[in-house]
């Protein structure tokens, strides 16, 4: 079986986005887009509609929650040439960032702003993994 992957936003605001990203399946994943920066609405509330806002220039993860099973690791990046680590998944956990002002992008070379997502090890139908992370935007 195919591992089916479902990304959701649970929450969009001004400043804010709370994603959802879940697979279930027994083959590992290439690299995904798991936020595409550009369709993000910006962090500005100058009084216009947000669907005229531009996109943030960055995104600081300020909070994770995970529950990986089978898959050998999950990991989130940012996106560069030499994509940079956001984190690294195994079994369950949880971290915030709120208390230092969130994990940022470092912006290395030919960074995007997206955030990708890469799993390995999945090898029965029963795999899954299911992640919350809420971003911050920043312009």
């Amino acid at each position: 079986m195919a591992t089916v992957f479902q990304n959701d936003t649970l929450f969009e605001g001004n400043n804010i986005i709370e994603k959802q990203f879940q697979a279930l399946g027994d083959t590992d994943q290439g690299s995904l887009i798991a936020i595409n920066i550009s369709e993000l609405a910006g962090p500005d509330s100058n009084g216009t509609a947000p669907s005229t806002w531009p996109a943030p220039s960055k995104l600081s993860l300020m909070e994770i929650t995970w529950d990986v099973q089978g898959f050998n690791f999950v990991q989130l990046l940012w996106d560069a040439t030499t994509a940079d680590e956001i984190t690294y998944m195994g079994g369950q956990g949880y971290m915030s960032f709120w208390p230092i002002g969130g994990k940022h992008d470092p912006q290395s070379t030919g960074f995007t702003g997206d955030v990708m997502l890469i799993s390995g090890g999945a090898s029965t139908a029963d795999d899954s993994y299911s992640i919350r992370a809420v971003f911050k935007k920043k312009k």
